[in-house]
């Protein structure tokens, strides 16, 4: 069996990629917008590439176009989630198929201390008969108890 090894000098001019010489763009600090409450991150779509979509702890995610943060919350699960010190909603993640489906998921601990990933889908316009109207709801959840990682002494 012939084992091949590839030479330090190869693996090097790989990792730079001829990035010697290279002019790098200057990077700047831009406002992405305002009226964030502890935002933790920050998530968007191809479907609408203009927009970035903002994550806060205590549950809700806000839309920014241009440096303008929607009135309404794109998404608000605050009384669902638990957000005490690193906990709360910390992330979403929207479907490859967001703009056929407007499917998204969405990562955070619940009120009984679950971490949850929850599949969220529009539901048909009922004319409130459903009583979100017609906003749409979780479809699906994972949660697991966290385990605390005291020792004794």
């Amino acid at each position: 069996m012939r084992r091949s090894v590839l030479p330090i000098g190869v693996i090097a001019l790989l990792l730079l990629g001829g990035s010697a010489g290279a002019v790098t763009p200057p990077l700047q600090l831009v406002a992405a917008g305002s009226g964030f409450s502890s935002p933790v991150s920050l998530a968007s779509t191809a479907a609408d590439p203009t927009a970035i979509y903002v994550v806060e702890q205590g549950g809700r995610v806000k839309r920014v176009v241009n440096g303008i943060t929607d009135a309404k919350p794109f998404f608000d699960i605050s009384k669902n989630v638990r957000t005490s010190g690193e906990q709360g909603l910390l992330s979403i993640v929207f479907s490859p198929t967001y703009a056929a489906d407007h499917t998204f998921y969405a990562f955070y601990v619940n009120k009984k201390r679950q971490v949850t990933v929850s599949r969220f889908v529009p539901q048909k316009k009922t004319k409130g008969k459903d009583g979100d109207g017609g906003k749409g709801g979780e479809a699906a959840r994972a949660a697991a108890r966290a385990r605390s990682r005291r020792r004794s002494s």
